[in-house]
């Protein structure tokens, strides 16, 4: 399988899509993590954001394939966090 891990690319509307490795998952959602933290659900989330809660579900259990950016954009603010506290790459290579 291709070690490729992550894709940036935009569209003639400027829309900026992360695509994400299928398969063997080595970049892992830390939502479930902040969902605690916050002492949030992921229906809080849904309600709070307008996400839809397949969504949210899909990002907790890291079987997301591409995240649009104002998905990402809408986590950040509603937990006041960068990009980097949602995600962490796990090099499974090395575990």
């Amino acid at each position: 399988m291709n070690n490729e891990v992550l894709e940036i690319y935009h569209d003639l509307c400027y829309n900026i899509t992360i695509l994400l490795k299928v398969g063997d998952i080595m970049i892992k959602s830390r939502l479930k993590v902040l969902l605690a933290e916050h002492d949030m659900t992921q229906k809080d989330v849904a309600e709070k954001t307008g996400i839809r809660p397949t969504t949210i579900s899909d990002i907790c259990n890291s079987k997301m394939k591409h995240i649009p950016v104002n998905i990402l954009n809408d986590l950040c603010k509603l937990f006041s966090c960068q990009v980097g506290d949602l995600f962490q790459y796990i090099d499974n290579e090395k575990s």
